[in-house]
């Protein structure tokens, strides 16, 4: 899941220093969520980092109005678009890259990644703890998640604890690279803020 040596020789590994991007591209804009309504809750670089709220942004379309980044990182071998099937989907395919800034402190839920979908995330600056089960040994765990609702991450990691379910944890640092297979659950926490793809 961790892989090391993945981003060696990426101009991201410099160029995506926090505040070298906030230097470069502060006034550019990103998405960061969406409002009560639905509607894209837009921002820029130095506004976010000036705001106290919304934790993070994910920017699935990054590539409109930042076309350069996509210079700046290499897709990872395992999904450089052989096992792509939603290629064949043209303009009504899902989002599937992001460019991500993160606060310190700030948590990831326990989640799937959705349409049996794998992932990658490449760190660029920060650090990242992770947190995750396989597939196999989850359904008690989500069976109790479903009977209590939104519940705590501590309590989750109690409950998988109880259950004997075996948990890999690890700390993802700049220029390492995650790899999430399909169906795993997974959470995330931020130690210092940070800024991947």
């Amino acid at each position: 899941m961790l892989r090391k040596g993945l981003t060696e020789g990426w101009r991201g590994r410099q160029r995506w220093r926090l505040r070298a991007l906030v230097e470069e591209m502060g006034e550019r804009v990103f998405l960061r969520g969406h409002d009560e309504t639905g509607a894209p809750a837009l921002t820029t670089l130095r506004g976010f980092m000036q705001e106290v709220g919304e934790p993070q942004i994910f920017d699935p379309a990054f590539d409109e109005d930042c076309p350069e980044l996509l210079l700046d990182f290499d897709v990872p071998p395992e999904f450089d678009g052989r096992n792509d099937l939603f290629h064949l989907l043209g303009p009504d395919r899902p989002d599937f890259r992001w460019f991500l800034v993160g606060r310190a402190g700030q948590q990831t839920p326990w989640h799937v990644d959705p349409l049996g979908t794998s992932a990658w995330h490449a760190l660029m600056d920060g650090q990242k703890r992770w947190r995750v089960l396989k597939p196999q040994d989850v359904l008690a765990w989500q069976e109790r998640m479903l009977e209590e609702g939104d519940i705590s991450s501590r309590r989750l990691l109690d409950e998988a604890e109880l259950l004997g379910l075996k948990m890999t944890e690890f700390v993802q640092e700049p220029g390492d690279v995650v790899v999430i297979p399909s169906s795993y659950p997974h959470e995330g926490e931020r130690g210092r803020a940070r800024v991947a793809c």
